[in-house]
């Protein structure tokens, strides 16, 4: 059976106020109903591992009055495990509980935050609700970036902290560290369900919002498990992959480190041993990888025609053309940004773009949008033109490539 890691606070002081706290039972039971219902076994984990302390105690709440009542998950949440005691590979989702505990011990446990990360670089889900999120501050992917920069991300808000009095209490601020972090926070009038959802990363509000993230997560790990990827393939590589049979491998992997700033793969190198020729050599330009392997004697060039997405695409251009290449197509306006194309000095045709504004609703077509594309032309204006007719002239120019 596929299992979900629930994270639970081991804190049950809220600072210096005498008052307890713990994790929110809500938090927690919502979410499970709707995983453990959907199939998912649910494992425990907190800080300090054993009893975790309950705040939100309402059994008035079926929910919550059901979840209580299991005996199985009752002794979970009351023996939960250590950090040490959990396997990252046995999980294909985890979740942060909210309560204010979570304020004093999520942050900085950086145990648990290495076990989220692993889930996540594993193609899992994470997930947080309320002040769970004060797990996902100081997560940091293999890359070096924080799991939240970038990422549509929501919480319980400055503007909750401070109608329950205590926003002087706890360490930080969520909302406040989630946005340094980089995330781009967003939120809802006090007490309003709320849930954003991207890239396997689920949050929520707060307490009313803790079924929608059990909703949403469940959709995510659907979707993945529907999803092709789910192929097995090696880290930074997609179902699809472009491989380049060329003249000198070596040379172009130079030029496109220089250009993109390509990173090589040592290990994945392979010289053969009868002609000194690299017959595999892989190469990575942002999140994606590439086979680039020497032509025998005899083989016909054969021109690799590639596409990538940029910034700064005239500095790009510049530095290819003082490293050899030929400009195909000049910095174009081309549907809200740039395209240019150029051929490298191994005979290799590359498309450049770069997206001055953007958004995936830009990029989706209707049936009345594939009809009106079908009629495309080139009195469409000069740019048009340009674009198409520099694309045949480099077709040609690709000829001459030994």
């Amino acid at each position: 059976m596929k299992k979900i890691l629930f994270v639970v606070t081991s804190h049950d002081q809220k600072g210096n106020t005498g008052e307890k706290t713990g994790y929110y039972l809500g938090e927690v039971s919502h979410p499970w109903d709707v995983l453990h219902s959907a199939g998912y076994e649910i494992d425990f984990v907190s800080p300090k591992g054993g009893k975790a302390p309950v705040d939100g105690f309402d059994l008035n709440d079926p929910i919550n009055k059901k979840f209580w009542d299991d005996p199985t998950y009752r002794n979970k949440v009351e023996n939960t495990l250590k950090p040490s005691e959990v396997n990252p590979k046995d999980y294909v989702a985890v979740h942060y509980a909210g309560g204010h505990g979570t304020m004093w011990d999520f942050a900085d446990n950086s145990e648990i935050a290495e076990i989220a990360r692993k889930i996540y670089e594993n193609n899992g889900v994470v997930s947080a609700v309320c002040h769970g999120p004060a797990g996902l501050v100081n997560i940091k992917l293999g890359n070096g970036k924080y799991l939240v920069d970038g990422k549509n991300v929501n919480a319980f808000t400055n503007e909750e902290e401070v109608a329950v009095g205590l926003d002087k209490v706890v360490p930080f601020l969520l909302e406040s560290v989630l946005i340094e972090r980089g995330a781009k926070f967003e939120k809802s009038d006090l007490w309003q369900k709320h849930v954003a959802v991207d890239e396997r990363l689920v949050t929520g509000q707060n307490p009313q919002s803790a079924q929608g993230v059990g909703e949403a997560v469940l959709q995510q790990i659907k979707k993945i498990e529907n999803q092709s990827d789910q192929i097995k393939k090696p880290k930074g590589s997609h179902i699809v992959n472009p491989l380049i049979a060329t003249k000198d491998t070596r040379a172009l992997i130079e030029f496109l480190k220089k250009v993109f700033d390509a990173t090589e793969d040592k290990n994945a190198l392979a010289i053969s041993q009868t002609d000194g020729k690299v017959f595999n050599s892989s190469v990575t330009i942002g999140d994606t990888s590439m086979i680039i392997f020497d032509r025998k004697d005899g083989w016909k060039h054969t021109p690799s025609l590639l596409q990538v997405y940029v910034n700064n695409i005239d500095e790009k251009l510049e530095k290819a053309t003082s490293l050899g290449a030929s400009v195909v197509t000049k910095p174009t306006d081309f549907y809200g940004g740039k395209l240019a194309r150029f051929i490298d000095p191994q005979g290799n045709l590359w498309w450049m773009f770069e997206l001055e504004e953007y958004d995936d609703a830009d990029w989706e077509s209707t049936e009345e949008d594939s009809e009106e594309n079908a009629e495309w032309s080139l009195d469409n204006g000069p740019n048009m033109t340009y674009i198409h007719n520099s694309l045949v002239d480099a077709m040609q120019k690709l000829n001459e490539f030994e």
